[in-house]
């Protein structure tokens, strides 16, 4: 790929994750299902790596975690980074090694993203005293309310957006 090329497609991919991120916080943020509100963040890292280069996502989700966490209140700092970061690596393997990259494969990156996310939640809960069963609660309903969205808004972006760059 040429170098112009390379500069339109992470146009395109930034636009695309900067989209997404305001309609997290614009649409997403304001609707309440089970009491929780649709988490995608995560979710938007993990299927960009899916067909991306390791460290191509890699630098694409540590730039998605910084942004993020300057738009988002977060239970820690640099939360969003730690776990778009993760997200990704975790990603990588899953597409590069167990499942083709497709929708199979992004629900799983997804699923992976979504429960790595809660996980840091519960244990950050669990050290500030909240009952197990209650952090557990909202991380499963967390990942019940968000995995859809995140299918359904990031997998047909990202879809389209390598159809339109991708010169194979």
């Amino acid at each position: 790929m040429t170098r112009r090329l390379i500069a339109i497609r992470w146009s395109f991919l930034g636009v695309t994750a900067l989209l997404l991120l305001l309609l997290q916080s614009q649409l997403l943020g304001r609707i309440s299902i089970w009491g929780v509100c649709p988490v995608i963040v995560p979710c938007i890292a993990a299927v960009a790596a899916m067909r991306e280069p390791p460290r191509h996502g890699a630098i694409f989700a540590l730039v998605l975690g910084m942004v993020a966490d300057t738009l988002f209140t977060a239970p820690l700092v640099c939360f969003y980074v730690v776990v778009c970061v993760a997200a990704t690596g975790l990603s990588v393997l899953v597409a590069r090694h167990l499942i083709m990259p497709g929708i199979r494969c992004a629900v799983v990156c997804c699923l992976i993203a979504l429960l790595l996310s809660g996980l840091i939640s519960v244990v950050l809960m669990l050290h500030k005293g909240a009952p197990a069963d209650t952090a557990l609660g909202l991380m499963v309903r967390e990942t019940i309310v968000s995995l859809p969205f995140a299918l359904l808004l990031i997998y047909p972006a990202f879809t389209y957006f390598n159809r339109i760059t991708d010169p194979r």
